[in-house]
Formats: structure tokens, sequence, C-alpha cells
């Protein structure tokens, strides 16, 4: 005859990896705590992933196969031409004379929050050139995502995919603009 106990404590064990198993987490295409999408993910250990000596992150840089969901993308909706976006569809801007990162710190992140790398490396959607997607190290030690050498920004206001309020805002930072697949600023709008 079996041990009741040994059988009971074989049930409890499956039942707590069925349990462990099912634990829901952040969606593809977000990290932990990265509801909005301004996380892009970073391996520390693929150096594959990085042109040597230039900082620069080829396109397709995720050899794990996966569909690349970190992706700095091209959209049109909003814009007043083709804009680039982060993974979740919210557009990405510069600010001018920025080119370390250090011209948006503090209060700024909060306005103005930096496209972050932290796990899986950054690709450039189909209709970006591959070889203007980079990294660079802020101050702060963070790692943020650039394209054409301008570091890349959220702006909090935009709500959103197919939102630009950030485009053409000149604020106490600085001036800020959507940037084009081409990796140069697009003209402001008309009114």
């Amino acid at each position: 005859m079996r041990n009741p106990n040994a059988v009971l404590g074989l049930c409890a064990m499956i039942t707590l990896a069925l349990v462990a198993g099912c634990e829901p987490g952040p969606p593809d295409d977000q990290t932990p705590g990265d509801v909005d999408g301004d996380t892009v993910a970073m391996p520390d250990a693929n150096p594959a992933a990085r042109v040597e000596g230039t900082g620069q992150l080829g396109v397709g840089a995720d050899t794990t196969g996966a569909v690349a969901t970190n992706q700095i993308q091209v959209a049109t909706a909003g814009g007043p031409g083709p804009y680039l976006t982060n993974s979740a569809g919210s557009a990405v801007y510069f600010m001018e004379g920025d080119t370390d990162g250090s011209g948006c710190v503090d209060a700024c992140t909060e306005a103005w929050p930096p496209v972050l790398v932290d796990q899986v490396a950054p690709t450039a959607g189909p209709e970006l050139q591959g070889g203007m997607l980079a990294t660079i190290t802020r101050a702060d030690g963070a790692v943020q995502v650039t394209y054409n050498q301008h570091p890349l920004y959220r702006y909090a206001a935009d709500v959103g995919a197919g939102r630009t309020a950030g485009h053409g805002v000149e604020d106490q930072w600085g001036h800020w603009h959507l940037i084009g697949p081409g990796g140069d600023a697009l003209e402001p709008v008309q009114q």
C-alpha cells in the first residue's frame, strides 16, 4: 500500500508547479513595469547585436528567433509625415542639440521619458536604416536608444498610438521634434 503522505506531497508539488507556470507576465512587447513601451529591452551578453566599435545595433539583432517586438518602427497616423515610434506605437522625439542624453535629466524625464534599453536588443523596422539605430549610456548609467545620433524620447502627454502632441514643442528644456525614417526632424505642421 502506498504512503498517503507521499501521495499528498506529490500532489501539492504538482499543483504548485502548475500555479507558478500560470502567473501572468508582461505583454511580449513590454518589460516588467513598462506599461507604455518606453523601455526597449537589450541583452547584456549579446555581442552579435552590436556592430563592433560603433555602438550601433544591426537590423534584426535579436538572434533568439523571436518576432521583433522591441522594434523602432515607422508610423504615419497623426503626424506630418512618416515618423518613428516605439514598439507600442508611441511617437518618439529628439531634442535639438542633445547628443548624449544630458539635455533631458531629472524633471525633464517626467515630461519626456527616454527610450531606454533593458534586456533584448532593439531592432529597426523594415522601413528604417538599421545602421542608424544605436545606443548611448546616459550619465545615470541607463542605456538610451538613438537614431541617426539623436537620443530618443517619448512625450508623456501623448496617450496612445497616433498621438504626436510633442512635435514642435519648445519648453524649458529645448525644442522637440518627431524624427523621420531618414533620421532628420520632420517639419512642424503649419496651422
